[in-house]
């Protein structure tokens, strides 16, 4: 059963309004879809990006996420199970009770090589769609 939720910043919860990826905005639709829950499951963010350079984004990140796990402070990339490991123990969580969103394809097989449910971001839709699926298992 899954207890928390770990997403990345990066094209997921930082997204671009347009096709020259420029402009990019906080994906309020999806902090609004996460927010509501927040009452049911812990929520993470694993991310390749430093967001200590805008605490204005940080402190709207930590109403709703209760961590921040960047690479750099791992000490290991998201192509490798061993930052997974590191996030479990932190979090006293199995593999099975984490479900991560990334848009990044490798990052999200990795995380499935350790046994961690994982969506790919695509879109908004497609995501909520994923996301009811999995988290009405039973």
């Amino acid at each position: 059963m899954i207890k928390a939720l770990l997403v990345d910043f990066f094209n997921v919860l930082l997204v671009s309004d347009n096709k020259l990826f420029s402009n990019y905005q906080l994906n309020q639709e999806l902090l609004a879809y996460l927010k509501n829950l927040k009452s049911k499951y812990k929520l993470y963010i694993f991310t390749s990006s430093n967001l200590n350079n805008d605490l204005e984004m940080k402190a709207k990140l930590e109403a709703i996420f209760e961590k921040i796990y960047t690479v750099s402070e791992i000490g290991s990339p998201k192509d490798q199970t061993k930052a997974y490991q590191f996030i479990l123990k932190d979090l006293n969580l199995k593999p099975d009770e984490v479900l991560f969103i990334d848009d990044g394809l490798d990052y999200v097989q990795t995380a499935q090589e350790l046994g961690l449910k994982a969506l790919q971001f695509i879109t908004n839709q497609k995501l909520f769609n994923n996301l009811e699926e999995i988290l009405n298992e039973k």
